[in-house]
């Protein structure tokens, strides 16, 4: 949660300027987030929802997330917002919801 909310936190404050507002930045800003272990500590469901976490309490409205072979972690992805489904799109097959990158599909999110 911390490493992501403190480097967010300073990629908004470094791209706002006179042209755009922090609110204009935070509309453009799509983070990345991690979804696969690498190391320690292992990441599972708690550790993927501590980053969506933290882009949401700083107003980032959307994320990826990526894990180079391609398996996400469901469990991360259930709704923890009261409100509808926080999830619109969430697979490994290619559809206008997801980002092809580097030969692997990545969740896309929109919190609406």
């Amino acid at each position: 949660y911390e490493i992501i909310r403190l480097s967010l936190r300073d990629a908004i404050r470094k791209s706002v300027d006179q042209s755009q507002t922090e609110a204009v930045v935070k509309e453009k800003i799509r983070p990345w987030l991690q979804d696969f272990t690498f190391g320690y500590p292992p990441y599972g469901a708690t550790e993927v929802r501590a980053q969506i976490k933290a882009a949401n309490d700083l107003g980032i409205k959307e994320w990826l997330l990526w894990n180079p072979s391609v398996r996400y972690t469901k469990s991360a992805l259930l709704p923890h917002w009261k409100a509808k489904p926080a999830v619109e799109a969430v697979s490994s097959e290619p559809n206008s919801n997801m980002d092809q990158s580097q030969g692997s599909y990545n969740a896309y999110y929109t919190k609406t």
